[in-house]
């Protein structure tokens, strides 16, 4: 009986790319963990293998050094957030309500994941390669969709016509990652959600456009 495997066998093996993703996807969800619980700085590589059962020369296989691992889970995040936030987007057809759905979205997406959150709103900015070198494209394509549902806001008359899209941009990104920043430091006592709704009513009742009112006397 020849021990090559048959041909049926073969289609059930995994390829050299189903091996990889599967093992690099076990050490990033294993980094998470440790990230989270450690921190950067307090985290080695050695620590990230143990938790992944794997050897400590694997992680080099997939990863540089642990800026860039920190960098690729980000990456993961991201791309997985703005699909969520396009999804939650389609939903709407206003400027006001895609506006509520964008910052809803994002928030719950904190209140689900704290660990990933975490690593997102204060792990990340301990490395030096993320602050200083990495272009971070993906934070721009999430920057975009704020700017493009202001401006859509603009155009439809219902948001004011002297907004700084670029400007107000980076004020709502800010205030959803200091309510977030909040949130992990506090042992998550706060409610999300009420913070929120109430974020969308403060962002709203700056940007929106403020009738006309009529001369007095008439």
């Amino acid at each position: 009986m020849s021990g090559r495997p048959s041909k049926r066998e073969d289609a059930k093996r995994p390829s050299t790319e189903e091996k990889y993703s599967t093992k690099q996807e076990r050490i990033l969800r294993a980094a998470i963990g440790v990230l989270a619980e450690r921190g950067f700085h307090r985290t080695t590589i050695h620590d990230i293998a143990q938790a992944a059962g794997v050897a400590d020369g694997t992680i080099y296989l997939y990863f540089k050094n642990k800026d860039q691992l920190l960098i690729e889970l980000f990456e993961e995040v991201m791309a997985r957030a703005l699909r969520l936030f396009r999804d939650a987007l389609r939903e709407e057809q206003e400027a006001e309500g895609k506006l509520r759905a964008f910052l809803h979205t994002h928030l719950r997406l904190v209140e689900h994941d704290p660990e990933v959150a975490q690593i997102i709103s204060v792990e990340l900015r301990q490395s030096s390669i993320f602050i200083k070198e990495y272009k971070n494209p993906l934070f721009g394509e999430y920057l975009k969709i704020i700017g493009e549902i202001l401006q859509e806001g603009i155009e439809e008359g219902v948001f004011r016509s002297d907004l700084r899209p670029s400007l107000i941009t980076r004020a709502i990104f800010g205030a959803m990652d200091e309510i977030s920043l909040a949130w992990l430091l506090s042992r998550r006592d706060l409610s999300l959600e009420e913070s929120a709704e109430a974020l969308c009513e403060m962002i709203l009742q700056g940007v929106r456009r403020c009738p006309v009112s009529a001369p007095s006397g008439a």
